[in-house]
């Protein structure tokens, strides 16, 4: 069975090889049921000393970027063996041939199958055994496909898929996720950052920040190249990661986004690979900088994909509240009558927000104004929101609580009106319970309200149902009690307890010396429970200071949650001043240090 090589000849020779292997009788190379079987009920030793020479290429000519990566396949190829594939595009090919690498989805079985029933990022490379011999190259989308292809012929290259003599391995058999291609750090130091230079100095800051941040692992000495759409300069870069429209490339894809939407995607020419992290306007250009930076670190290193494609929406809201729950996520936010939740599976894609209450609901209930900073927590079976709003009752803003079963239903008003006091301005109430069970809340009696005009942070003892106070507020300190402040903000407090016990309060206020810069600060429990001393940590969470790609913005009224990836995250809102910006969500990583909690940041 031992076929001569030479018959892999090009345009015409197709004749003669379909000559040499002739059509199969297979209707069907695999059991489409068994993706990952090897027929074992036929003489393999036909197939032993088969080559990657002997193979048609059948392949789907519809697409320009399977097309390219294929013209890569067949160059590694030919550098190999002297000549490249004889390829039979999809709209020609009638029968099947004896040898055959199958690109994509090229028939409605096994093909369809392999590549079709696999895992969203996967990569298929598998050989199928049975009276012919296929090998079937593809993914879900088109975009794998094309990832696939290039990791073939890398492999072609590399040797990977054949024995000492140059002959496949029939029990070839790659199931390659995506997410486990990286680039090794040798390979990062040859990519360029380009930014187009007319992006505002804040989107180039945020730029400059990536690139200090990347470096530092590298330990390369790039920096931020300075390109304008249509220079054409980009282009004679090896590598290199696209800001903003610079080449054709860069803005084609920023103009297929939609207003809010961000992306960073790998497209890959042969040994080259630019890396595009896009969006049409200069703030979501930033938060795509933003999010970019957050997908590529792990435990304080960079874990860079080779093929990226990543995209979604940046989200407008303020004071977020993510409770994540049987796959979903839970975003709570208000509106002028109440307040609504949004779902998402992957905190990049939201559903229509839904209301979870509204003020016409109820025939008796008081809020007229100010339905702000509603926070969902689930609690003994059933699923409780705090959520401030202004009262026509006694004039003041105050916390009320509601319940559902789901989180999602319609939230039902179990306190008397406001739970806080009647004479307060108090807002942003958060739940608390304690090692032994019991429940408190922790909430904001707000400066407009109190003797001094210095907001203070509070707590009080709940009921087991939540609806009511059983012991007076306790403060727990004063708006200017850190030394990062002199302002007279308390808001959005939020509990936190670390790995090792200390119990956390992250809160917001103003940076001393910038009332727009809009801070998130720590305090900790001196005993590990809420009736400790707060000791203010000196080190804020979070402020505007241009020292990483998270701080070119203010922001604050932060909470925590763990995602379904095992990671925890911090979700705030910024600018708190959008001014010309916009204040949109974001999702930082963080990680716990020596007792306290951090932005996860590569580590310099």
């Amino acid at each position: 069975m031992k076929l001569n090589k030479k018959i892999f000849a090009v345009g015409l020779a197709v004749t003669s090889l379909i000559a040499a292997c002739g059509p199969t009788t297979s209707t069907n190379p695999t059991n489409p049921s068994e993706p990952n079987s090897v027929t074992t009920n036929i003489d393999t030793s036909l197939f032993e000393g088969i080559g990657l020479d002997y193979f048609v290429l059948v392949y789907d000519d519809t697409n320009k970027n399977i097309e390219e990566a294929l013209t890569y396949l067949t160059s590694v190829v030919e550098q190999k063996y002297g000549q490249s594939y004889v390829m039979v595009p999809k709209s020609q090919h009638n029968e099947r041939y004896e040898f055959e690498i199958i690109i994509g989805n090229i028939y409605d079985d096994a093909a369809l199958h392999y590549n079709s029933a696999k895992d969203d990022n996967l990569l298929i490379l598998n050989t199928v055994k049975d009276e012919s011999l296929k090998f079937y190259v593809g993914g879900k989308t088109d975009y794998l496909t094309s990832a696939a292809i290039y990791e073939f012929a890398d492999m072609i290259k590399n040797g990977a898929i054949e024995d000492d003599n140059g002959n496949l391995l029939l029990n070839a058999n790659f199931g390659i996720n995506v997410k486990d291609i990286y680039f090794t750090i040798d390979e990062l130091k040859t990519f360029d950052f380009v930014i187009n230079k007319n992006l505002k100095e804040k989107v180039k800051d945020t730029a400059r920040l990536l690139v200090s941040d990347l470096n530092s692992v590298t330990h390369a000495k790039e920096t931020l190249k300075e390109d304008a759409y249509g220079s054409g300069t980009c282009n004679n870069y090896t590598n290199s990661f696209v800001i903003g429209m610079v080449n054709d490339e860069s803005f084609e894809i920023a103009s297929n986004l939609g207003t809010n939407q961000f992306l960073y995607s790998t497209v890959r020419h042969g040994d080259k690979y630019n890396i595009y992290i896009q969006g049409v306007s200069d703030q979501v250009i930033i938060h795509s900088i933003q999010n970019f930076y957050t997908d590529i670190v792990e435990n304080g290193e960079i874990m860079m994909r080779k093929y990226f494609t990543d995209d979604g929406a940046t989200h407008s809201r303020r004071d977020p509240c993510v409770v994540p729950y049987n796959g979903v996520y839970y975003l709570y936010s208000s509106n002028d009558t109440g307040y609504v939740v949004e779902t998402s599976t992957d905190l990049k894609y939201w559903s229509a927000p839904k209301t979870i209450f509204d003020k016409s609901w109820k025939a008796d209930f008081t809020g007229i104004a100010d339905f702000w900073a509603p926070e969902c927590h689930y609690y003994n079976g059933k699923f409780y929101l705090i959520a401030t709003y202004k009262s026509s009752t006694n004039n003041h803003r105050g916390c009320g609580v509601w319940v559902s079963d789901t989180p999602d239903g319609e939230f039902t008003l179990i306190s008397d009106g406001h739970i806080t006091p009647s004479d307060w301005d108090a807002i942003d109430g958060t739940l608390y319970v304690d090692k032994e069970g019991q429940p408190w809340m922790v909430f904001v009696h707000e400066w407009t309200s109190t003797d001094n005009g210095i907001g203070r942070m509070c707590y009080a003892k709940l009921s087991s149902d939540l609806s009511r106070f059983v012991e007076e507020p306790v403060e727990i300190f004063a708006a200017d009690d850190p030394s990062w402040t002199d302002e007279c903000v308390t808001d959005g407090c939020y509990m936190y307890r670390t790995e090792d016990g200390e119990l956390l309060m992250i809160w917001s206020n103003f940076a001393s010396d910038e009332f727009n810069n809009y801070t998130i600060g720590i305090a900790k429990s001196s005993n590990g429970e809420i009736d400790g001393n707060w000791i203010q940590q000196d080190e804020v969470l979070h402020t505007f200071d241009n020292t990483s790609v998270y701080s070119v913005f203010n922001g604050g009224h932060g909470m925590i949650f763990e995602g379904f990836d095992g990671q925890k995250y911090i979700t705030f809102h910024a600018p708190n001043n959008a001014g010309e910006w916009m204040t949109y969500i974001m999702f930082v990583p963080i990680v716990e240090r020596n007792g306290t909690i951090y932005l996860d940041k590569i580590v310099k």
